[in-house]
């Protein structure tokens, strides 16, 4: 897609902050607005209701790879959900999304072998 994605520097999500780290962090922020459902699978970038506060780590370490591999499984697969964000201190919510991704890749292992099996 050679679209150039809008700016979401002008959305405030529930729970924003920012926090500048020069030469510390990757990219020198700690807060990321992040999306519910991933760009590459709304198309929907600057949408209020599908951004959250997040860290940069849970955004890019986290969210991104789990993203993509979702993107890659309904290439192939028709699937049906919605996002919700679960609010916390950082631990929490980096708890929180590794152990849904932990429950989708078992899952996702569980359908990829039944079908490999048929």
């Amino acid at each position: 897609d050679d679209e150039e994605r809008q700016s979401i520097s002008e959305i405030t999500p529930s729970g924003w902050k920012q926090a500048e780290y020069k030469g510390i962090i990757e990219g020198d922020y700690l807060y990321n607005r992040c999306h519910l459902i991933g760009y590459q699978l709304a198309g929907e970038n600057a949408n209020e209701k599908n951004l959250i506060t997040g860290t940069r780590y849970l955004n890019i370490e986290g969210m991104l790879p789990f993203e993509n591999r979702v993107a890659e499984y309904i290439e192939k697969n028709k699937i049906q959900g919605s996002p919700a964000p679960l609010y916390g201190d950082i631990f929490k919510e980096c708890m929180s999304s590794l152990e849904f991704k932990e429950k989708f890749d078992n899952r996702l292992k569980e359908v990829l072998t039944t079908q490999s099996n048929k």
